[in-house]
Protein backbone atom coordinates (compact mmCIF):
# COMPACT_ATOMS: atom_id res chain seq x y z
CA UNK A 1 0.00 0.00 0.00
CA UNK A 2 1.38 3.53 -0.84
CA UNK A 3 0.11 6.80 0.83
CA UNK A 4 0.92 10.18 -1.32
CA UNK A 5 1.81 12.25 2.05
CA UNK A 6 4.77 12.66 4.40
CA UNK A 7 5.33 10.79 8.24
CA UNK A 8 5.27 13.91 10.75
CA UNK A 9 4.34 14.05 14.47
CA UNK A 10 0.74 14.86 13.68
CA UNK A 11 -1.80 14.65 10.93
CA UNK A 12 -2.20 17.62 8.68
CA UNK A 13 0.13 19.84 6.67
CA UNK A 14 3.89 20.94 6.67
CA UNK A 15 5.98 23.15 4.78
CA UNK A 16 8.37 21.74 2.83
CA UNK A 17 10.94 23.57 0.96
CA UNK A 18 12.01 22.30 -2.22
CA UNK A 19 15.27 22.66 -4.06
CA UNK A 20 14.48 21.90 -7.99
CA UNK A 21 16.09 18.58 -8.17
CA UNK A 22 15.01 15.54 -6.20
CA UNK A 23 15.55 17.43 -2.52
CA UNK A 24 14.06 19.65 -0.22
CA UNK A 25 13.56 19.68 3.92
CA UNK A 26 11.51 21.37 6.15
CA UNK A 27 14.07 23.77 6.82
CA UNK A 28 14.08 25.33 3.84
CA UNK A 29 12.72 28.51 3.59
CA UNK A 30 13.33 29.17 0.03
CA UNK A 31 10.51 27.73 -2.68
CA UNK A 32 8.23 25.70 -0.26
CA UNK A 33 5.27 23.75 -0.79
CA UNK A 34 2.18 22.23 1.89
CA UNK A 35 2.42 18.58 2.10
CA UNK A 36 0.17 16.52 3.61
CA UNK A 37 1.20 14.41 6.60
CA UNK A 38 0.32 11.43 8.73
CA UNK A 39 1.44 10.49 12.35
CA UNK A 40 4.03 8.26 12.35
CA UNK A 41 3.40 6.93 15.68
CA UNK A 42 -0.34 5.92 14.89
CA UNK A 43 0.84 3.73 12.15
CA UNK A 44 3.16 2.31 14.50
CA UNK A 45 1.26 1.53 17.04
CA UNK A 46 -1.27 -0.20 14.13
CA UNK A 47 1.30 -3.16 14.02
CA UNK A 48 2.39 -6.07 16.72
CA UNK A 49 5.85 -5.74 15.39
CA UNK A 50 7.89 -4.04 12.71
CA UNK A 51 10.68 -5.57 10.95
CA UNK A 52 12.44 -2.80 9.52
CA UNK A 53 11.69 0.80 10.08
CA UNK A 54 13.35 3.40 6.90
CA UNK A 55 13.67 7.13 8.02
CA UNK A 56 15.35 9.27 5.49
CA UNK A 57 12.59 12.60 6.19
CA UNK A 58 14.85 14.94 5.21
CA UNK A 59 15.32 16.87 8.31
CA UNK A 60 12.36 15.66 9.97
CA UNK A 61 13.68 12.58 11.90
CA UNK A 62 14.36 14.34 15.10
CA UNK A 63 10.17 15.65 15.73
CA UNK A 64 9.27 12.45 14.62
CA UNK A 65 11.47 10.15 16.55
CA UNK A 66 10.92 12.14 19.82
CA UNK A 67 7.04 11.20 18.72
CA UNK A 68 7.19 7.86 17.92
CA UNK A 69 9.67 7.18 21.12
CA UNK A 70 7.21 5.16 23.29
CA UNK A 71 6.27 3.01 20.59
CA UNK A 72 9.62 1.93 19.31
CA UNK A 73 9.42 -1.33 21.09
CA UNK A 74 7.62 -2.43 18.42
CA UNK A 75 10.50 -1.77 15.58
CA UNK A 76 13.09 -4.30 15.65
CA UNK A 77 15.86 -2.81 13.12
CA UNK A 78 16.07 1.17 12.29
CA UNK A 79 17.42 3.16 9.63
CA UNK A 80 17.63 6.90 10.04
CA UNK A 81 19.25 9.47 7.64
CA UNK A 82 20.76 12.39 9.98
CA UNK A 83 20.73 15.83 8.72
CA UNK A 84 22.42 18.76 10.55
CA UNK A 85 20.96 22.09 9.38
CA UNK A 86 22.78 25.55 9.60
CA UNK A 87 21.20 27.77 11.94
CA UNK A 88 19.31 25.13 14.03
CA UNK A 89 20.33 23.49 16.98
CA UNK A 90 22.33 19.60 16.60
CA UNK A 91 20.04 16.76 17.42
CA UNK A 92 22.26 13.88 17.60
CA UNK A 93 21.76 13.66 20.66
CA UNK A 94 18.48 13.47 21.38
CA UNK A 95 18.31 10.50 18.71
CA UNK A 96 20.98 8.53 20.34
CA UNK A 97 18.97 9.29 23.42
CA UNK A 98 16.24 7.90 22.21
CA UNK A 99 17.19 4.47 20.89
CA UNK A 100 19.25 3.90 23.35
CA UNK A 101 16.06 4.43 25.49
CA UNK A 102 14.75 2.04 23.23
CA UNK A 103 17.18 -0.72 23.78
CA UNK A 104 18.99 -0.36 20.06
CA UNK A 105 22.52 -0.96 19.10
CA UNK A 106 23.64 1.56 16.74
CA UNK A 107 26.60 2.21 14.00
CA UNK A 108 27.23 5.32 11.67
CA UNK A 109 28.30 5.49 8.22
CA UNK A 110 29.10 8.67 7.18
CA UNK A 111 27.46 10.27 4.16
CA UNK A 112 30.23 12.72 3.38
CA UNK A 113 33.61 11.75 4.02
CA UNK A 114 35.48 14.98 3.94
CA UNK A 115 39.42 15.77 4.14
CA UNK A 116 38.94 18.43 6.81
CA UNK A 117 35.76 18.79 8.86
CA UNK A 118 36.96 21.10 10.97
CA UNK A 119 37.98 23.43 8.29
CA UNK A 120 34.76 22.62 5.87
CA UNK A 121 31.69 22.60 7.62
CA UNK A 122 28.89 22.66 4.20
CA UNK A 123 27.71 19.82 2.94
CA UNK A 124 24.89 21.02 0.68
CA UNK A 125 22.19 23.65 0.79
CA UNK A 126 21.76 24.97 4.15
CA UNK A 127 23.28 21.04 5.74
CA UNK A 128 26.58 21.06 7.83
CA UNK A 129 26.81 17.57 8.53
CA UNK A 130 25.12 14.31 7.79
CA UNK A 131 25.39 10.49 9.02
CA UNK A 132 23.37 7.27 8.36
CA UNK A 133 22.46 5.42 11.48
CA UNK A 134 22.29 1.71 11.69
CA UNK A 135 20.57 0.64 14.61
CA UNK A 136 19.13 -3.32 15.44
CA UNK A 137 17.88 -4.04 18.84
CA UNK A 138 19.79 -5.86 21.63
CA UNK A 139 19.07 -9.41 22.08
Amino acid sequence: MIVNKAVWNKDGHVSFGVEGGDGGSIYLKTKTIAVETLRLKDLIEKETFIDFLKLDIEGAETEVLIDCQDVLGRVKNIFIEYHSFIGYPQALDKILYILSKNNFRYYFYPVSRDKSPAFSCKLGINIDFQINIFAYKRQ
